[in-house]
């Protein structure tokens, strides 16, 4: 992924309250192994960042976990 993607893809998820390195660093790697965009392309992924009932750190979990079985279903 080149360089100006990756940082829309970091100010993305900034802007989704993922806030610290680790958060930051997780969610590149989402983007590196699913595409970047895949916040606002995939709707399982759309839906996952629209839920208020979720902390941030909760988003990231499941977007990570769903992530595994979008990419075995592949």
């Amino acid at each position: 992924m080149i360089a100006d993607e990756m940082m829309a893809e970091i100010d993305f998820a900034h802007a989704l309250g993922f806030q610290n390195r680790s958060m930051l660093h997780r969610y590149a790697d989402l983007s590196t192994t699913l595409g970047a965009g895949f916040g606002d392309r995939e709707e399982w992924a759309r839906a996952i960042l629209g839920r208020r009932d979720l902390t941030p750190s909760d988003k990231l979990d499941a977007l990570e976990e769903t992530a595994a079985f979008v990419l075995l279903a592949r």
